[in-house]
């Protein structure tokens, strides 16, 4: 289908997705695995398993069925747009009564559960019955529920704290977004503490000296939100080729928190060793951490930590990996520019950035490819948008936007903060998910 030829959309995706599900049926099979239903209260195997052609599939019938949404009821499809503000609140509400885990494996009546949560029964099973509209938690009873396989998701405190910091922090800053945008002292300024929280939260002071010196209860669930970065943890470590670097490969996961990125990779790949650097007041969290989620890399010795302030030059030189994972779109280009400097005074020949980021891309459709030629593995088809409706790339671009000035950045964004620091871009690892691996060496 040509980009102008209005062909029958309906067609094109009905196509689209009869293939991807008989590519999922074919695994499922190949596996013994149970079909995939989300009235399930456990944990598909699917989803720690990666396999490319099934993840293309997978990802095919998730944006063919946001444009099915769309192309069926445009006018619904916008209502929902605009009254989803409603859906977070009750994912925010059931998160702080902890419903999930109060379910656990049984299922309870609004009753029992205003009981628990001291919440009034009406109330909460209205927030309840909003989500099981999404398919998370299951009405299976009038005023009575259960976990499903997506509710389970939520008995992770680090998950419950990604929510509370979109709930509050991030929804109250978005809500000045508009003012941000058109007052003058706000308006063509990348300062860090000029973003729209900056006039919802009535201060001078970035979000992170916000939480350090006035809020330190939001920091510290802005500390559990970042620990909990290993969704789709498969396909994540399937980005990068960890298991071709040598043994005793060091990896300095710089910014890494408590190492809740890299803990995993070094949990998987025996070859590495792992130095998490982080302020040093995350020093015993990150052990406390370890011995609770990885007590096999902990007896092993292959993972340590570092107080280093990621704004000052690097401690550890010569470093063959420094891997730093959501750490740049946090900082707008004058400060990114700054900690890779930082990094690039240490690094040797041999030494490499490895920048794990969500990239923006476009949502127009290029005709510069020959028609003959084969299509990009990481290009939807038509009649998809080409980045597959990259949703989450640009919400999490607004949301590091209205709360410190930053932004998600693009190919040619990477490559021009690469040389501003006195590094290039030697390489982009991709794959089907929403994130890649940009690889930068000294130029």
């Amino acid at each position: 289908m040509k980009e102008n030829n209005l062909g029958d959309s309906l067609e094109s995706l009905r196509g689209l997705i009869n293939i991807s599900i008989d590519i999922v049926k074919e695994d499922l099979i190949t596996h013994h695995d149970s079909p995939l239903n989300l009235a399930s209260s456990r944990r598909h195997p699917l989803r720690d398993r990666y396999d490319e052609k099934v993840a293309q599939a997978l990802k095919r019938i998730s944006s063919a069925g946001v444009m099915l949404r769309a192309l069926c009821d445009p006018e619904a499809w916008i209502h929902d747009i605009m009254f989803n503000f409603s859906d977070l609140t009750a994912l925010f509400v059931t998160c702080q009564a902890d419903v999930a885990n109060l379910l656990n494996n049984q299922a309870l009546d609004a009753t029992a559960i205003a009981e628990k949560t001291g919440i009034e029964a009406d109330k909460i099973s209205r927030h309840l019955r909003a989500l099981c509209n999404m398919h998370i938690f299951r009405e299976v009873a009038p005023n009575v529920y259960e976990n499903n396989e997506l509710s389970l998701l939520f008995q992770s405190e680090s998950r419950r704290a990604l929510v509370g910091l979109c709930a509050e922090e991030s929804r109250l800053a978005s809500c000045q977004m508009w003012e941000a945008l058109n007052r003058p002292d706000f308006r063509d300024t990348e300062a860090v503490n000029k973003a729209a929280f900056n006039i919802a939260y009535e201060t001078d002071l970035n979000i992170f000296q916000y939480w350090e010196q006035v809020r330190p209860d939001l920091g510290k669930r802005g500390a559990c939100a970042f620990a909990g970065k290993g969704l789709n943890e498969a396909q994540y470590l399937a980005l990068y080729p960890w298991a071709e670097e040598p043994d005793h490969t060091l990896v300095v996961d710089v910014g890494g928190g408590v190492g809740g990125a890299t803990l995993p990779i070094v949990s998987k790949f025996q070859n590495l060793t792992l130095l998490v650097q982080d302020l040093p007041e995350n020093k015993e969290k990150f052990w406390a951490f370890l011995k609770k989620d990885y007590p096999r890399v902990l007896e092993s010795n292959r993972a340590s930590f570092q107080a280093q302030n990621f704004f000052e030059v690097n401690t550890t030189k010569n470093a063959p990996i420094y891997f730093l994972r959501h750490v740049l779109h946090d900082w707008p280009d004058a400060e990114a520019t700054k900690l890779l400097k930082n990094l690039a005074a240490v690094m040797s020949a041999r030494s490499k950035i490895l920048i794990c980021e969500h990239i923006v891309l476009p949502t127009y459709r290029s005709n510069s490819a020959p028609d003959d030629t084969e299509p990009e593995p990481f290009i939807a088809p038509e009649p998809l948008l080409p980045n597959w409706g990259a949703s989450f790339t640009s919400r999490l671009d607004l949301h590091v936007l209205s709360c410190i000035n930053s932004k998600q950045r693009t190919e040619d964004d990477f490559k021009n903060l690469a040389a501003r620091a006195g590094l290039t871009v030697a390489f982009m690892w991709r794959n089907v998910g929403d994130e890649v691996i940009v690889e930068c060496r000294l130029h």
